[in-house]
């Protein structure tokens, strides 16, 4: 038997006052989380069939979707998220698993920020957030 849980109830924070306080991002409708690594091929002439790598810079990508409510704290175009990507401000974000533990917490810039509207279908947006410094993982 699987021990899976829903994805539903994820969560997405985002704090303006460098990471002391949190405000859950609304109308989150899709995450997804890179944790990756640079690689350096080490492969030598005394190297046998299959190629030797070590990792080297780490790095953290979230890419989320949100029903876009341009009159949401969060949305706002005067000082919500894609405020933040023209002024260039690096903000605090924090993402809960469902059932309330804390995945990651990290410093990021908005490196995208899409907002669509198709006349059959509502008003969204999709964000690129670009980790900044060493995160925490884990509560």
């Amino acid at each position: 038997m699987s021990d899976a849980i829903a994805a539903k109830g994820m969560q997405l924070q985002r704090s303006v006052d460098g990471g002391s306080n949190y405000v859950t991002v609304a109308e989150l409708v899709d995450i997804g989380i890179d944790f990756n690594a640079d690689e350096i091929d080490v492969t030598n002439h005394g190297s046998g069939a299959f190629r030797e790598k070590i990792i080297s810079f780490l790095d953290l990508g979230v890419q989320f979707d949100i029903n876009f409510v341009p009159t949401n704290a969060q949305h706002r175009y005067s000082d919500g998220m894609i405020n933040d990507f023209v002024t260039r401000t690096k903000r605090y974000f924090k993402i809960l698993d469902p059932l309330g533990g804390t995945i990651v917490t990290f410093q990021a810039f908005i490196k995208q920020h899409s907002i669509k509207g198709p006349a059959t279908d509502k008003l969204s947006a999709s964000i690129t957030l670009s980790n900044n410094g060493t995160p925490t993982v884990g509560s």
